[in-house]
């Protein structure tokens, strides 16, 4: 991944440094044509005010304004006659418009070219104007140089940016292979760090560790630590933490606690908000906004009864001991986030604290129950 990063960093720094290299010399090109016809166009019209004579006196005040030969000016009569220029000889192999030719066509020696445009004023004068190549030569080399040195410079920042993405990426799957171990080991307690960052690695990291939680819990050695649980407290928490999120969702959220004494069972309060959690996110996350979720408790003589229950669109009957698998997943929860994980967790929960855990349909909607041995309290002597 990090040899990929850095050759499509590359790639496309050349790309778009060559595109912006054309796109520049194209621009600096352009612009030497519209000077070079400016300038044709002010010495054409230079005749109209004032003749012949006035067009080879402003030709010479051009050439005055230039050094050497970057320009080039002649201006020829009827007759084949030099008029004036800064140049003495003319091919006739020079054509009308625009054309590049060599030095030797004008009389000029170094193996100079020009871009020139040619033309007749008047039917009467042939001008033609023109500027050395050599001059767009230097800027499009200083151009070239500069992409070049910018070519460099991006292919360092991809190696080194490459080599950071790599060392990342080892860094969290030796975190993984640590984990691993340590399970290996006999901590189930053992989880992989997340980073936050929600990619493909950090997806796997939360899917593992859904199922370290879930081995921890089947392994049953969370029991020894039950303690009396207080199942009015724990729904009025889901209560505080869920209704904003619910509400911001566009849904509506609703709890409504035991009418009796307080409906008390042993167990894992950790769990339990855990379990109470993946039950409540997952009508969150697969109801569309405007629906309602309920979660109630009711309280018997011997059991108590934890519900959750939306009017979503629900899960098929023939689909309810199938999503209590493992990784299993309605074909329409496919595409949205999630292990496949949380109802087996939810069952996991409920299989340790020796709960009925059932799915019913709420028409329309799903309603989930987990049904608990109630806790007796000690009678009073």
């Amino acid at each position: 991944m990090a040899l990929t990063y850095a050759v499509l960093s590359t790639v496309s720094v050349f790309l778009a440094g060559a595109t912006a290299s054309q796109l520049l010399k194209w621009q600096l090109f352009n612009h030497r044509d519209h000077d070079i016809h400016n300038v044709y166009t002010a010495l054409e019209n230079s005749y109209g005010h004032g003749g012949a004579t006035n067009l080879v006196n402003t030709l010479h005040a051009y050439i005055q304004e230039t050094l050497g030969h970057n320009w080039l000016f002649i201006a020829i009569g009827p007759g084949g006659q030099v008029l004036g220029g800064n140049v003495h000889a003319l091919s006739l192999a020079i054509t009308p418009g625009w054309s590049s030719v060599d030095g030797a066509q004008l009389g000029l020696t170094g193996g100079r070219r020009y871009r020139v445009y040619s033309g007749i004023v008047r039917n009467k004068v042939r001008l033609v104007v023109g500027m050395k190549f050599q001059q767009l030569g230097y800027l499009g080399r200083l151009v070239q140089t500069s992409f070049e040195w910018a070519f460099v410079v991006a292919v360092l920042l991809a190696v080194v940016g490459g080599s950071l993405i790599a060392h990342r990426m080892q860094r969290r799957f030796d975190a993984v292979r640590e984990t691993m171990d340590r399970v290996s080991r006999g901590e189930l307690a053992a989880r992989v760090p997340l980073s936050g960052r929600n990619d493909d690695i950090e997806q796997v990291n939360r899917t593992f560790n859904a199922l370290l939680r879930i081995a921890q819990i089947e392994a049953g050695a969370r029991k020894t630590a039950f303690k009396p649980v207080d199942i009015s407290a724990l729904l009025t928490m889901m209560d505080e933490v869920y209704r904003e999120v619910a509400r911001d969702a566009g849904q509506s959220f609703s709890v409504a606690l035991p009418a009796t004494a307080k409906a008390d069972i042993m167990g894992d309060r950790e769990l339990l908000m855990q379990m109470l959690s993946n039950l409540i996110e997952n009508s969150i996350r697969y109801c569309p906004a405007g629906s309602s979720i309920h979660c109630s408790a009711t309280a018997h003589d011997d059991t108590v009864r934890v519900t959750v229950a939306d009017n979503g669109p629900g899960i098929p009957e023939n689909e309810h001991e199938r999503v209590l698998r493992r990784f299993y997943r309605l074909e329409k929860s496919r595409t949205s986030g999630g292990t496949g994980l949380g109802l087996s967790l939810v069952k996991a929960v409920a299989d340790l604290h020796d709960a009925e855990l059932r799915l019913d349909s709420a028409h329309p909607g799903l309603m989930v129950s987990a049904i608990f041995a109630r806790r007796r309290r000690p009678v009073a002597t």
